[in-house]
């Protein structure tokens, strides 16, 4: 064990003690925080921004770490991660190992709070998951470090920058679903929508090149992409962004539309994990939110198809034969008839 801290001013001004004496001699009993060995590092505090990526080609989707994890505190040399599920922190910059929105992991173990520090997406993807939404994209925008903003579901962005474009209001039409912009500090005002955006002034543009006042990138999708394509063959990392979106051919995914909210409501909000979905529809199965969905829509699809020909059904057949016995036994009667009225005739002739 060691001590936490080793300023003797901390122990001055932060340190409960208490005191006593006996005969000349006077004592200090006061409360040291102390650690073991393993712990005795300058731990650096991070946040876990979870980003909502639209899956290519297809609208309405997009995934999501699965998660809950909001808080991770990690240092170089240290062995073991700190990780919290909320984001209740502790007070004080000591926190005592007995709280209980702290967990203790080993760095040496495959774990989600691993993946992230360093960047594995084979381990996210197994440990942290990934996450399908079926519902509209989130209209928003989120900082992910910096000055780079994502901008999801945006139509118009607005620049005020003094000095450029003859001190008038640029006007830009965005038409993509999600674009990361990096903005310097330039502008003075930056409007996406309703949204107000203010740059950091500790980021600004070191060059202050004032010709570019916004650079535009657009986002990959490695966790979706990689399940269709071996990402082995290309470098591609968690920092790569695209000067251009790429047009790409997959499947749609095999998730059943809800029936129900098809002829009441629009659905709002549908998840399911990711490696299930793209194995179900790889191998040309339907996914289903769950037993109430599946059932629902089978009797919503037995009603619709009430009058629809099916070559397997062994009812179909049976109504066939039906109408055939049917058919028979109205040419039967007509036949009947035809040949009883001239009978009866007779009858009636013989009679008078």
């Amino acid at each position: 064990m060691t001590l936490c801290h080793r300023d003797l001013a901390f122990y001055y001004n932060k340190a409960e003690f208490k005191t006593f004496r006996k005969d000349s001699t006077l004592f200090l009993v006061m409360d040291v925080p102390i650690t073991s060995d393993n712990l005795a590092h300058n731990f650096q505090l991070y946040d876990v921004i979870k980003l909502p990526i639209a899956i290519p080609e297809m609208h309405g989707y997009y995934s999501m770490l699965a998660t809950d994890i909001t808080t991770i505190v990690s240092a170089k040399d240290a062995d073991v991660f700190i990780q919290m599920t909320d984001n209740r922190q502790p007070p004080s910059d000591i926190w005592h190992v007995s709280d209980v929105a702290l967990t203790f992991l080993d760095r040496n173990k495959p774990t989600c709070t691993c993946g992230l520090m360093e960047g594995n997406l084979s381990e996210n993807k197994a440990t942290c998951r990934y996450r399908v939404h079926k519902s509209p994209h989130p209209r928003s925008v989120l900082r992910v470090h910096g000055n780079t903003f994502l901008l999801t579901n945006i139509t118009q962005l607005r620049l005020h920058c003094p000095g450029q474009f003859d001190g008038e209001e640029q006007v830009l039409h965005l038409h993509g679903t999600q674009t990361l912009h990096q903005f310097d500090c330039h502008c003075d005002q930056i409007h996406a929508d309703e949204f107000c955006i203010v740059p950091y002034l500790n980021f600004c543009n070191e060059s202050m090149d004032l010709s570019d006042v916004s650079t535009v990138h657009y986002p990959i999708n490695l966790a979706y992409f990689s399940e269709f394509f071996n990402w082995e063959l290309f470098n591609l990392t968690a920092e790569t962004l695209l000067n251009h979106t790429v047009g790409t051919d997959l499947p749609d995914l095999a998730v059943v539309n809800k029936l129900l909210d098809e002829k009441t409501a629009e659905e709002k909000a549908a998840a399911f994990d990711m490696e299930i979905v793209i194995n179900s529809t790889k191998t040309s199965a339907k996914v289903y939110d769950n037993l109430t969905h599946y059932l629902f829509n089978e009797m919503i699809t037995a009603q619709d198809n009430t009058g629809d020909f099916d070559f397997f059904s062994p009812w179909t057949w049976f109504t066939i034969l039906g109408w055939l016995v049917a058919i028979a036994a109205l040419v039967l009667v007509i036949m009947l008839r035809l040949k009883v009225r001239p009978l009866f005739f007779l009858l009636m002739a013989k009679g008078s």
